[in-house]
């Protein structure tokens, strides 16, 4: 077990690193990979164009000293477009949301199971 700053010490331990390494880790491992896809709106922008993007959410000189919490969690295979009941989500989705609840402090009202408006839970 690791001690983590925000949480105690975890099982699997969570990765200590500003937003910036991390990000800038990221650019150089995967420059051309789409960073993130905004479909309805068109924006695709990969690592490299996401770290040149002028961004209001945080001040350049604090990108070095924010510090990421990164926690790894098992993932899952199972097709879960059709769920419309958090219970039905496999456990391992919901123990992502349930750990987003915990350390946020705020529930998950909206589930997207799937590009559609209407695949929610």
């Amino acid at each position: 077990m690791v001690a983590s700053i925000d949480v105690g010490a975890t099982e699997p331990p969570l990765i200590s690193k500003t937003i910036g390494a991390q990000l800038e880790e990221t650019v150089a491992a995967h420059p051309d990979r789409e960073a993130f896809v905004v479909a309805h709106q068109g924006v695709r922008q990969t690592w490299t164009e996401f770290d040149a993007r002028d961004c209001d959410c945080f001040k350049p000189e604090d990108k070095q000293r924010i510090l990421a919490v990164i926690k790894e969690m098992p993932g899952f295979e199972e097709d879960v477009r059709e769920v419309r009941d958090y219970g039905e989500l496999p456990a391992n989705a919901r123990a992502y949301i349930e750990a987003i609840e915990s350390y946020t402090g705020l529930p998950v009202r909206t589930i997207s199971v799937g590009p559609a408006r209407s695949e929610v839970i």
